[in-house]
């Protein structure tokens, strides 16, 4: 069937196992057994296979509006990577190879579309020959720009989440509901006519509907999406309500008596006709016709006008900027979409059905309890594992600037490998030695390296955008071009891309020092991870022949030795102490308590709005099973103090005696000082790569949420840059410059079939 107007096709699905999945999820994750939701996993199932294959009908909109509804509950309820659902373009006439994504929000973002596609079908099945069919065709089409108009939110809200599919994007969607908004327009304009309204009522639908397809005609011929018979359709609909508009205000004209205004738009009408001529191909005999049978009736009354004009009235004719524009009749709005008010319909059982999955824990619950263990994990680092970190950092640093152990080490066994050193290669090499740490390095500058890629993406969208906003200004000049700039529209997001720089540039500056550290112990630390390191770390280590130690350095040496052993033990104690506090935390979970507090506050009708400050008590009470652990980093620090008094009395006597030659060869000392603040240093350069590398991972998506916030401004900059545009070329054509206005009133909201066509 020819139409001389478009309808949108149905993006093509296939069958999902929705139900499957919804029921793996709640046994696994939602703490319930699935058995209590068997009713309603089958109703989501069959509400999404009677969408599959949607008909062109009222009833199966129903179905399309119902299963939105329940998905927008369920949406609410379960996480957004429940299942992959498959949809396939088919703008164009062919089906492409299905978009397969893992989100909820995308199966909402196609269902709203194939609603906004089965009321533009609607609409074009009315018949458009009759004065009912106009009206009906109209009203649809208004309720599909509303569900067009609705889909551009609910795309720009996705965006974060995955590519979107190119019949999706915002561009192109914009088309849709510009395209349907001048569908409808036109219907009226139809109406109009048929009903004979007069010339100038007619002129100012006409020039409304040319607007409307000027703005569809401008985004569509911006992407390859659109099939190039719909451009074609599209501006050679612009060109023809152009002609249509001003052949009616020539027609006013002819009737008050103004022959020269009257040839001017007849002139400027024959020129809009010309233009449609040359955009015909792909578009169908329908709009065909209707542009020969206009530009029949034109050519006639031009021809006639021209000749009267010129041998009767003799009149000047104008130029057409020189003649006031023809105002705008602005009719066609996008309907309401009741759907959009989810709250509101969830209540309307008897159109959408009982709400499904009323008594499930709703996934915000988990996310909060998500918050709260992120919060306990770092509960654990900064209050219990960092203060004994530093604890033992201070413990090291003191001993080390006394010489120790080695000083002592070297006195008690001066022919042999003494323990410490040997317990320190065996750590090293159960850590995997230098090859786990030459694979750190490379993850940590993966990850450097991904950082900057990200920023360099985000700057760069700023610069592209800025570089078209300044060719537009200068290519229209400043009093044309009256937007704010670059700098000032995007401020906020040029503020936090230099706060990533910023804060990368001292990343990078951590990774350096971590670079050094490994640098600089490198060579000692392959010794100590080799095969054979007792034998190398011997090698390494020159003799010493000491005497027999007189009684008194002897005591001193033991006590001090005993002490030194203490130290050991207390680092060995709290290595367990990192490993048991780590086990308990893993443990930590505060889930089920929730989801019995959930329950309560269901049962109380305090579930409508669920936030943190319902769940503190619960996570504070959870939290004291660390208390123990506060009191053992306490008595660390007590212990701690105490020992190191000890360490300082007998090893000022250590030192007195050494000083009358009681002492081992300086290099042995030297040696093993160097060994043991090796290992000292590759404690901590383990610990600061691990610490850059968390830091990386939590940096990242911080950087790609700026870079998607980039791209979302980059594109809606585009699209105002499109908008502005349009009105500047619709003054240059004769226009009106208030772009949009009206000077026709029509009651609240879309015009429906009732209404009548009213003019001020």
């Amino acid at each position: 069937m020819s139409s001389n107007v478009l309808e949108i096709p149905f993006r093509i699905t296939e069958d999902v196992p929705l139900g499957e999945a919804i029921t793996k999820i709640i046994e696994n994750e939602f703490y319930q057994s699935s058995r209590s939701f068997i009713e309603d996993i089958r109703e989501i199932d069959r509400l999404r296979h009677d969408i599959v294959i949607p008909a062109v009908s009222l009833e199966s909109l129903g179905l399309l509006q119902k299963y939105y509804v329940n998905l927008q509950c369920l949406m609410k309820k379960m996480p957004d990577d429940l299942v992959v659902f498959p949809w396939s373009n088919t703008l164009g006439g062919h089906v492409s190879r299905p978009n397969k994504i893992k989100s909820l929000r995308f199966e909402a973002l196609n269902v709203a579309y194939n609603i906004g596609a089965l009321y533009s079908q609607l609409g074009y099945q009315q018949s458009r020959k009759s004065v009912e069919g106009m009206k009906i065709s109209c009203a649809y089409f208004q309720f599909a720009a509303g569900a067009f108009a609705m889909l551009l939110k609910l795309t720009k809200d996705s965006e974060r989440l995955f590519d979107i599919p190119s019949e999706l994007q915002p561009e192109i969607v914009v088309v849709f509901k510009d395209l349907m908004l001048a569908q409808a327009q036109e219907s009226i304009w139809q109406r109009a006519v048929g009903l004979k309204t007069r010339d100038s009522a007619i002129a100012k639908l006409a020039i409304q509907v040319k607007d409307f397809y000027y703005l569809a005609k401008e985004g569509a011929l911006k992407t390859r999406a659109i099939p190039q018979g719909w451009k074609n359709h599209i501006t050679l609909k612009m060109y023809h309500f152009q002609g249509a508009a001003y052949y009616r205000q020539s027609l006013m004209y002819l009737e008050s008596g103004n022959h020269g205004a009257q040839v001017a738009f007849l002139l400027a009408a024959s020129e809009a006709g010309k233009n449609a001529t040359a955009n015909t191909k792909g578009v169908s005999p329908a709009v065909l016709d209707d542009l020969q049978s206009f530009l029949a009736v034109l050519s006639e009354d031009a021809r006639k006008a021209e000749r009267d004009n010129d041998l009767i009235y003799l009149e000047k004719v104008p130029e057409l900027s020189s003649l006031p524009d023809i105002k705008r009749a602005l009719i066609a709005k996008a309907g309401s979409i009741d759907i959009e008010d989810i709250e509101a319909c969830e209540k309307d059982h008897h159109k959408y059905g009982r709400p499904l999955f009323q008594n499930i824990i709703p996934f915000s619950v988990f996310r909060i309890a998500q918050s709260f263990k992120e919060r306990q994990l770092e509960y654990v680092e900064k209050e219990l594992k960092n203060p004994v970190r530093q604890l033992s950092n201070e413990m090291s640093a003191y001993l080390s600037s006394k010489g120790l152990p080695s000083a002592v080490e070297a006195l008690e066994r001066p022919h042999t490998l003494p323990d410490s050193i040997r317990q320190h290669s065996e750590s090293i090499k159960n850590d995997g030695g230098v090859p786990a740490i030459v694979k750190s390095l490379q993850l940590l500058d993966s990850q450097s390296n991904k950082c900057s890629s990200i920023l360099e993406r985000c700057q760069k969208k700023i610069d592209d955008e800025e570089l078209e906003d300044t060719s537009f200004r200068e290519r229209e000049g400043s009093r044309r071009w009256t937007r704010s700039n670059t700098k000032e529209a995007a401020s906020k997001l040029i503020s936090r891309i230099q706060n990533g720089i910023d804060t990368k540039a001292k990343a990078s500056e951590g990774d350096q020092v971590i670079n050094h550290e490994f640098t600089e112990i490198q060579d000692l630390l392959e010794i100590y991870g080799a095969s054979n390191s007792e034998n190398l770390l011997k090698e390494r280590l020159p003799p010493a022949v000491i005497a027999e130690l007189d009684p008194a350095m002897k005591s001193v040496v033991t006590s001090l030795s005993e002490k030194l052993k203490e130290c050991r033990i207390i680092e060995e104690n709290r290595d367990d102490f990192m490993e048991s506090v780590d086990s308990k935390s893993d443990r930590w979970s505060i889930m089920a308590k929730m989801v019995s507090e959930y329950k309560t506050l269901k049962n109380q009708g305090n579930d409508k709005e669920i936030t943190e400050d319902n769940f503190i008590g619960i996570y504070r009470r959870e939290l004291s099973v660390f208390e123990s652990d506060s009191l053992y980093v306490i008595k660390q620090r007590e212990q701690q103090t105490d020992i190191l008094k000890d360490v300082d009395k007998f090893f000022a006597k250590f030192s007195q005696l050494k000083e009358i030659g009681m002492d081992v060869p300086q290099n042995r000392r030297l040696v093993l000082q160097s060994m043991e603040d090796s290992f000292k240093a590759y404690k901590v350069l383990t610990r600061n790569i691990e610490d850059g590398v968390q830091f990386y991972s939590k940096f990242i998506p911080t950087l790609m949420a700026l870079l998607h916030d980039c791209e979302a401004y980059a594109e809606g900059r585009q699209i105002e840059a499109r908008e502005i545009m349009s009105k500047l070329s619709q003054v240059g054509i004769g226009a009106n410059p208030s772009f949009g206005a009206s000077d026709g009133k029509s009651s609240q909201g879309i015009w429906t079939p009732g209404d009548d066509i009213k003019f001020g």
